[in-house]
């Protein structure tokens, strides 16, 4: 049986991006953060969007908050 997957979305003060990167929807919030950090993310909150069927990881914009 196929797991179901949900896509990662980087949040920042602008926006919401795509990552490429999936976890499934029983992950831990700090899985899906190591995931993130293996592709060069650095996640400081990691939520689930069940209405959304996506994972929510806020990220701080150092290029507009500079």
């Amino acid at each position: 049986m196929r797991k179901r997957r949900f896509p990662i979305l980087v949040e920042t003060s602008a926006q919401r991006t795509p990552t490429g990167v999936f976890a499934a929807p029983n992950d831990e919030p700090a899985v899906v953060a190591l995931k993130l950090r293996e592709k060069g993310w650095h996640p400081y909150r990691v939520r689930l969007d069940e209405p959304a069927a996506a994972w929510i990881a806020a990220v701080i914009d150092w290029k507009r908050a500079a």
